[in-house]
């Protein structure tokens, strides 16, 4: 669904960013200040990017204050931009943000962004733009102000900055009109079209891959017997009953669906053991694991009787029909918790010593995906992200 052009503007407009959050911005980019591009330092087409960016989540949660977790997810969208490939492919159709793995370094690629040129023609197209956005503006009679320019200015660097890293991406050291052309569209389709929860989610993929309390339930070993318990509970006994079918919805990433209610236990008894501070799940704890467990699922409205009822469990299992294209973004999700868990313990064993922790991460999301929507409604994309952003939500409520 799409907003208002005049709500965005006159609320960009009239959004106030605090010092010490614009400050903050600021302190990011000191080291590009020397790196000039259309006149300006790279500072400050990024402070500007940032700025904007946050102003729009404030305004999109109907508020008239930035504050430091709006410039939060700007940071993680401009990281999107400078780390990963193919995101300018988001569409009016489809305006969602996928969450892909890193493909670069994203403060190399900024610092290699000033040797890419922008042509006459694209700079003549994003003046044409600018003085459009000006009479536009006039048109709705809003005085000339501080804030107004500031608006202008800032479109003027986030166009700029779009162009050259899609040129980048692209291998080339000149920007055409396409790029441009690509760049405003995609800016448009951010501001007019992509639900806040896409941006909101890219936080919180970065929130759990970083969080010291996912980092210490990798390292909670369970028990023989304690598995031994769990293979044989009633969410076992409901993969096995459903287990081919699941297995067909990602088939790709068989091992997510057809072990879903299991793995989901997993996750959440090596939190619960991380959280009292135990390195190991013996059998003898099993009851008072698995009921800590599923209490923790339930404080964010997943019920436990997806667990032991067979009758919940089918009608979740068969409201979820195969995900076709949201398919590939499940996998790509897989590849940026990868990536990301990697980076912030600085173990590149990680993957080879816990190779079904992130599956069984990606589960749980998936799970809570499914199971905190309308059953009759098809499972998508944007039910993922949910899953994120209240995933997140139990991390932080755990700590």
């Amino acid at each position: 669904m799409s907003r208002q052009t005049l709500d965005i503007y006159l609320g960009l407009i009239r959004t106030r960013v605090d010092p010490q959050v614009s400050a903050k911005a600021e302190s990011l980019f000191d080291r590009y200040s020397k790196v000039f591009i259309n006149g300006a330092p790279l500072s400050q087409h990024l402070h500007r990017f940032l700025t904007l960016f946050a102003k729009l989540l404030a305004v999109l949660d109907d508020r008239r204050r930035v504050d430091i977790t709006d410039l939060t997810v700007s940071v993680d969208l401009l990281d999107i931009f400078t780390s990963t490939t193919k995101w300018w492919d988001i569409t009016r159709k489809d305006p969602a943000i996928v969450i892909r793995p890193s493909s670069h370094d994203p403060r190399q690629f900024l610092l290699t962004v000033g040797s890419i040129q922008l042509s006459g023609s694209t700079l003549s197209r994003i003046a044409g733009s600018l003085d459009r956005l000006r009479r536009f503006l006039d048109d709705q009679e809003l005085s000339p102000s501080d804030d107004y320019t500031d608006l202008i200015e800032s479109f003027s660097s986030i166009w700029v900055l779009l162009t050259l890293f899609i040129c980048k991406n692209q291998g080339r050291t000149v920007t055409t009109e396409d790029d441009f052309e690509h760049a405003y569209d995609l800016v448009r389709v951010l501001l007019f079209y992509t639900p806040q929860e896409d941006f909101r989610a890219l936080t919180a993929v970065r929130h759990i891959c970083s969080s010291s309390a996912i980092h210490g339930a990798a390292d909670v070993v369970l028990t023989t017997e304690f598995e031994h318990l769990l293979e044989s509970s009633p969410a076992a006994s409901l993969e096995h009953e459903h287990g081919e079918s699941l297995a067909k919805i990602l088939p790709a990433n068989p091992h997510i669906m057809r072990s879903i209610l299991t793995n989901v236990i997993r996750v959440l008894v090596r939190l619960v053991a991380f959280m009292e501070q135990q390195t190991r799940v013996e059998g003898s704890l099993y009851e008072h694991m698995i009921t800590r467990a599923l209490d923790i699922l339930e404080s964010i409205g997943v019920s436990r009787s997806l667990f032991t009822t067979n009758s919940s469990v089918s009608k979740l299992f068969e409201s979820i029909r195969p995900l076709s294209q949201c398919e590939q973004r499940i996998s790509l999700l897989c590849r940026r918790f990868e990536s990301l868990i990697v980076a912030s313990i600085g173990n590149k064993e990680f993957l080879l010593q816990y190779p079904k922790f992130v599956p069984q991460l990606v589960s749980l999301i998936v799970l809570v995906a499914a199971a905190t929507r309308p059953l009759d409604q098809v499972l998508g994309y944007h039910d993922i992200k949910r899953g994120l952003i209240l995933f997140d939500q139990l991390l932080v409520s755990l700590v």
